[in-house]
């Protein structure tokens, strides 16, 4: 509550010589419902409600503590009921001297469940571990995975988003014959909107034999996917989910937001980056709609060795239709702790070069590596229209070399 410590009397002060005793109640009463409502919401759901207090830093710093520290517990109910009912929850714990805060509890679904299709009944359909791996609503760490999406500009009114999965084949079951590894790998992924509308991705199954120099590339380096969804303007939690044939499945869930390029005057496309270390993975490439752009295939991972080369690319696009010829400004900047530019690359164009449609700026930055020091830094992209100073369009990558 950020009123801090107060009673009924501080919202009357205002006021004083206009309300009568009725209304003082009725304030008092106000408050206290409303205070109340936090106690029983933060109760309800394991939390805590800081009211009647003025030390707003010291409830932050608890707000950060403890969703810094946590477990998350799920189970599947023996219970197949579905009248909507609340289902109460108790959570124990064995060790004495500890206190739990937990929800306590949910709400059971209503009407028919859904049906689940027979896998065995169909050869294309993903294996039962996949399928559950991309169902769970927590990511499942069976097969570690490093995902990336960046949207770009696509066929109005979706936007073209560039998707990269990064795979750790370490722990998969790999058959040697013939003086080769096999093993099969399938990837999905699905994308779900803050509504709730799920929109179906793509299914990828690879047949893996490889050769000794490459299979041990993959163990080191893991297995990349390239692929690619069209989604509409919106905010997303992209599901990805990862197996091998052998019965291993892992999952991720990956936070986006697609804007509306054809609603602001002037913005930019995701950043997606490659280096010169990126065509050691082994690739698939189901949709590469990189590889026009970049020198190699973009990467998920963000750790990079001195002596690399990276190199990113992005778009800009301008909606100011009828506007007078201008010249735009492109920079990237590769910048240490507390803001130092170590390095910088600048680029401008005319506003003639689109001459009139409704596409993008391409910019392409090379970033060398070679005398950068180890540690943490931040890739600052922008972009500059002249036609009007003020529409400046900006994304940050932090990256660490070692």
């Amino acid at each position: 509550d950020p009123r801090g410590l107060m009673n009924a009397e501080g919202d009357l002060i205002e006021v004083a010589g206009t309300v009568g005793d009725a209304d003082s109640r009725s304030i008092a009463n106000e408050m206290r419902l409303s205070q109340d409502s936090l106690r029983v919401l933060a109760d309800s759901t394991g939390g805590f409600a800081a009211v009647n207090r003025n030390d707003l830093n010291g409830a932050f710093d608890r707000i950060v503590s403890e969703n810094s520290s946590y477990y998350m517990l799920g189970f599947y109910s023996t219970n197949d009921r579905r009248n909507g009912r609340y289902r109460k929850l108790e959570v124990r714990v064995k060790r004495p001297g500890l206190r739990v805060r937990n929800r306590t509890g949910y709400y059971e679904a209503r009407g028919r469940a859904p049906s689940q299709p027979n896998a065995s009944n169909s050869p294309t359909a993903l294996p039962v571990a996949v399928t559950e791996a991309l169902g769970s609503p927590l990511p499942m760490s069976g097969v570690p995975m490093k995902v990336f999406a960046a949207a770009y500009k696509g066929q109005a009114p979706n936007a073209a988003v560039a998707l990269v999965f990064e795979i750790d084949i370490r722990n998969f079951d790999f058959v040697q014959n013939g003086g080769t590894f096999n093993e099969q790998v399938d990837v999905a992924f699905t994308s779900v909107n803050t509504q709730g509308k799920v929109f179906p991705g793509e299914r990828q199954t690879a047949t893996l034999t490889l050769k000794p120099d490459t299979y041990e590339r993959a163990k080191a380096r893991g297995l990349r996917v390239l692929s690619q969804a069209n989604l509409p303007p919106g905010r997303y939690q992209i599901r990805v989910a990862a197996g091998s044939k052998s019965g291993k499945a892992g999952s991720v869930v990956y936070d986006l937001e697609v804007p509306d390029f054809s609603k602001e005057a002037f913005t930019m496309s995701g950043v997606s980056l490659t280096a010169a270390s990126a065509g050691q993975a082994p690739t698939i490439k189901p949709k590469d709609p990189l590889g026009d752009f970049l020198p190699g295939p973009p990467t998920a991972t963000r750790e990079f060795e001195k002596g690399d080369l990276l190199v990113l690319f992005a778009e800009f696009y301008e909606n100011a239709r009828g506007s007078a010829a201008h010249m735009l400004d492109f920079k990237a900047e590769l910048r240490a702790e507390g803001g130092r530019v170590v390095q910088q690359v600048s680029d401008e164009r005319s506003s003639t070069e689109l001459q009139g449609s409704n596409g993008g700026y391409g910019f392409q930055a090379r970033l060398p590596l070679e005398s950068v020091e180890p540690g943490l830094y931040v890739i600052h992209v922008e972009g500059r229209s002249r036609a009007n100073q003020d529409t400046v369009a900006t994304r940050e990558i932090q990256i660490r070399v070692r």
